[in-house]
């Protein structure tokens, strides 16, 4: 008897459930956003900015691609504020030929400073008097602190690994909450009756076996500021830009270079937000977006690219029958 109480408890729940109407969408409510990022370069004495300004908007069903409306807002006052010092950024309007014709409204400065570990300061005002502000920093060109080993003669392999070790442990330093995507690359030519071609290929941290094959494993984003590349990867990775050729000599070896983004707070935090908790085992329940625009949602961040280049040491090169070039 208990058995069948239970069983039509479970049915009724079931009935009932059927006839509340499911739906993805809540209630519309109409927001402004703010997008804009800043990237800072040292090659670069300055740089350009572009910020776009939309509205939230609603559809008929649950296609976002069926709306063809473009919900930029044209007529915005914008001003990027450096050290007390207002810029004023222009209107842009772009026009892209799809279905329709399709203007599209962003908002740019072509050159402006770069102070970096400064605040910056963004300011929209919209055609309604509503205002949208935001702040962020430009992080600092990346620090390396320390390498395992120093190769003062140029990258090779032939350390001795007993005191050594397997790899090479690249560190560096800045702030706690910033996002990195770090990549190491080789820079090499290859000579043939046409001319020079230019070519890099990353090299991974390791391989890993997978269905009786090796694959390599290489570097996503992190908060770590250790990176440690297998002297075997870098082997591998000298032997496979040949692989089939038997003219050797036509590469020529450049250097190889360890190269960096490094994303602010709030650009840290979006793309956190965006991309589930930066691992491969957590899965995220909630689906709030970090926002740091202050009227409405969005995102004001800033990145730094930067990099550090290392000669290949000469015999290390000619061990492979490639051809060694000063970088």
């Amino acid at each position: 008897m208990r058995k069948l109480y239970i069983l039509l408890s479970l049915l009724f729940l079931c009935f009932c459930s059927c006839d509340d109407e499911f739906t993805p969408k809540t209630d519309f409510e109409e927001k402004y956003v703010l997008f804009g990022v800043i990237t800072n370069s040292p090659q670069l004495p300055s740089t350009s900015l572009q910020v776009t300004v939309l509205s939230t908007y609603d559809i008929e069903g649950f296609n976002p691609v069926v709306d063809h409306t473009d919900h930029s807002i044209p007529g915005c006052i914008v001003t990027l504020t450096i050290n007390d010092k207002d810029y004023h950024l222009s209107q842009d309007t772009v026009k892209k030929v799809t279905s329709t014709f399709k203007t599209k409204y962003s908002y740019k400065i072509n050159s402006f400073p770069i102070p970096a570990d400064k605040e910056l300061k963004i300011k929209a005002q919209l055609p309604n008097g509503k205002i949208l502000t935001a702040k962020t920093k430009v992080p600092e060109t990346l620090s390396i602190l320390e390498f395992s080993y120093p190769f003062n003669s140029g990258v090779h392999t032939k350390l001795n690994r007993f005191i050594w070790g397997d790899k090479w442990v690249i560190n560096w330093d800045s702030y706690n909450d910033y996002l990195y995507f770090p990549r190491l690359k080789l820079y090499y030519q290859v000579k043939s009756s046409t001319g020079l071609k230019h070519y890099s290929r990353e090299i991974p941290l390791k391989y890993v076996k997978k269905n009786d094959k090796y694959e390599p494993v290489y570097p996503s984003y992190t908060y770590d500021k250790q990176m440690e590349y297998s002297y075997d990867c870098i082997d591998s990775v000298m032997s496979q830009i040949s692989a089939g050729d038997t003219a050797k000599s036509t590469y020529i070896i450049g250097s190889i270079s360890f190269g960096m983004l490094e994303y602010e707070h709030n650009l840290a935090s979006y793309f956190s937000s965006t991309n589930g908790y930066l691992d491969n085992f957590s899965i995220r329940l909630d689906e709030s977006v970090y926002s740091n625009v202050s009227g409405g949602i969005g995102v004001f961040g800033a990145y730094t690219v930067s990099s550090q280049t290392f000669k290949v040491e000469r015999a290390y090169v000619e061990s492979f029958g490639y051809t060694w070039r000063e970088p």
